[in-house]
């Protein structure tokens, strides 16, 4: 029996992930169905069942995983504050070339606010004008560069 968290099944579950991302950027107008995931992924629908609940349950924790990955990139241990560096910079373009899959195909899809470390920062109260100006500003930027 397959275990929850054992390697065949986080690489099963990193399969689905991808033939998802690799569907959406493809055809971004036309929703992916588990039949043609399972297709693509070579899987049986049962499988694809065991890892999530359906479409939108694998779409959310795609977009929950990389949220917060993001989200560390951004974090400081010590002091829990979001501040760009020019060494978060890098290391932020290193994860999006890593990811660039997952970054294509929400770009394709006109998505690409939604799992955003920049947009968990912007709902901070105490940000001051000018600082809500320079997130932006960093946010357009980046999404250009992608």
């Amino acid at each position: 029996m397959n275990k929850a968290d054992n390697i065949r099944s986080r690489k099963t579950q990193q399969r689905i992930e991808e033939v998802y991302l690799e569907l959406m950027e493809a055809d971004p107008d036309r929703p992916v169905s588990v039949k043609q995931l399972c297709s693509y992924a070579k899987i049986n629908r049962s499988t694809f069942y065991t890892h999530y609940t359906d479409v939108f349950d694998l779409q959310k924790r795609i977009e929950e995983r990389i949220s917060a990955e993001v989200s560390a990139i951004f974090m400081d241990k010590g002091y829990g504050e979001h501040r760009m560096t020019r060494e978060r910079f890098v290391v932020l373009i290193e994860y999006i070339r890593q990811h660039y899959l997952f970054y294509r195909a929400w770009y394709k899809s006109g998505r690409m606010d939604e799992p955003s470390a920049l947009g968990m920062v912007l709902n901070r109260p105490q940000l001051t004008e000018s600082e809500r100006f320079r997130v932006i500003f960093f946010k357009a930027g980046t999404t250009a560069i992608i």
